[in-house]
């Protein structure tokens, strides 16, 4: 008896199924399942899609790391102290410009040498976060930072210095997410930002568990845009039961070039090179090094999806930073945390032979009374940072300050020394300009984000170049 050929799909009285809306339609996907091959037409309606493009999303698309410097920003919810009790700040004529009295800042100051191209207050405790992590001097010496002296406002999500989305928009592209943040919101934080990527939100990392879902072949389809699911659809729907059920069988990886035909394995490795089991960061023996043993924490998750190329952006938020309490013990040890994660994803960074950059926002700032205790809110007093590494060493502009903008004689920023002064989303643009001047790309900013403030006066934002 010979073999029966097996018809394509095609219920009676329709054309082909081409849509999703044909799928539902005609009866072959219901509830949000789909009667055949579920390892990968089934997960495309598994659930709702949730708009981040996190691989690929047609077959002509490959997806990567763009520039070769990885972003990771760290927002410090409260308003905690940059520039005063930990990185030592100075007037119009740079860090060493010293101002008559740092007592509102956490003085008395004492600058301690030049580290990692920064002068910092000899007390900073994010500063003796940061060493006690990096003790390799080798490492130490490819890492420059710079102040930014900026207000921002007191304990406000408002804020528009969050630059995820403008690092992203500026090339940084990972294989498998473009932004990966702790928090729901569009910047991936608690902050907002100025700048949007159309279509771009989170994928949200707290936890282990969140980075294996990321490759969940349930999910995997969900991260398709409407042409490449029809695509695929069209093309499936051809099929006979017995060649779709088949295919199911298969890897992820060999199912999409089964049914495309296009180049879905570099683009799908997910089932291979980024097995769940790879992106784990309590399986990392350098990251149980660095972070602690089967550490599974949202940073050290974030650390290794960023570093490891598989995420663009990464954004950290951490609590507790609305600590002016009128002592100095919480914030110290607030303000060591930080440092040591700082210290952490520059020494991950490091094992891996990838350049970072990490920026580090809060929303105020804080004053303090004669004994250096903390008292107040004072978002005049606040400031930014951002400190890179390049296993070639970070490069900085010749006889370039560190310091961008200026704090008055009365210990707060100076509003109109430039753009970034009073002004949250320019400082998040002068991030974006360093970030590409680490790659030679400062030129592109105009370009990327039209006519704006630090294009217009660029070589007096830039401190970074081409490592």
């Amino acid at each position: 008896m010979s073999e029966k050929k097996q018809l394509p799909i095609r219920p009676l009285g329709h054309g082909k199924p081409v849509t999703r809306r044909d799928l539902l339609g005609q009866g072959l996907i219901s509830g949000g399942a789909m009667v055949l091959a579920p390892s990968l037409l089934g997960s495309i309606y598994s659930q709702t899609a949730q708009g981040q493009e996190s691989i690929a999303a047609a077959c002509e698309t490959d997806s990567g790391p763009a520039g070769g410097t990885a972003a990771i920003v760290i927002e410090l919810a409260g308003g905690g102290n940059i520039a005063g009790a930990n990185v030592f700040v100075g007037g119009r004529g740079g860090q060493r410009d010293r101002l008559p009295s740092y007592q509102t800042i956490g003085g008395p100051a004492t600058p301690t040498s030049m580290q990692y191209g920064l002068l910092w207050n000899s007390s900073s405790q994010m500063l003796a976060g940061i060493n006690s992590v990096l003790t390799d001097q080798a490492t130490k010496d490819k890492v420059k930072g710079i102040l930014y002296c900026s207000i921002s406002n007191d304990d406000l999500e408002t804020n528009l210095y969050l630059p995820s989305h403008h690092l992203v928009h500026a090339g940084a592209m990972g294989k498998i997410a473009k932004l990966a943040g702790m928090v729901g919101k569009p910047g991936g934080t608690r902050s907002n930002t100025g700048f949007r990527e159309p279509g771009l939100s989170p994928v949200v990392i707290n936890s282990p568990n969140d980075v294996r879902s990321i490759v969940d072949r349930h999910k995997i389809a969900l991260t398709l845009n409407d042409d490449a699911m029809n695509r695929i659809l069209r093309t499936s729907a051809n099929m006979g039961i017995d060649s779709l059920c088949k295919i199911s069988r298969r890897s992820l990886s060999e199912q999409m070039a089964a049914i495309c035909g296009c180049r879905y394995e570099k683009s799908y490795k997910l089932a291979t090179e980024f097995s769940a089991d790879n992106l784990d960061p309590t399986k990392d023996a350098n990251i149980n090094t660095i972070f602690g043993g089967g550490n599974g924490s949202a940073e050290a998750c974030i650390s290794k999806l960023v570093i490891s190329g598989n995420a663009g952006v990464g954004v950290i938020l951490k609590n507790g930073y609305d600590y002016h309490d009128g002592t100095r013990t919480t914030g110290d040890a607030k303000d060591r945390e930080a440092g040591v994660t700082i210290g952490q994803i520059i020494a991950y960074a490091a094992t891996q032979n990838r350049p970072v950059s990490i920026m580090i926002i809060t929303d105020g700032g804080v004053s303090s009374d004669d004994s250096g205790a903390w008292t107040a809110d004072s978002g005049v007093r606040s400031a930014a940072l951002q400190i890179s590494y390049h296993p070639a060493g970070v490069k900085t502009v010749d006889g370039k300050d560190p310091q961008v903008g200026a704090y008055k004689n009365d210990s707060t920023v100076d509003a109109s020394v430039n753009a970034i002064s009073n002004s949250p989303p320019s400082l998040a643009l002068a991030f974006t300009a360093n970030y590409l001047a680490l790659n030679g790309d400062e030129g592109k900013l105009q370009t990327l984000f039209g006519d704006n403030a630090i294009s217009q006066k660029l070589q007096e934002y830039l401190v970074y170049k081409k490592s």
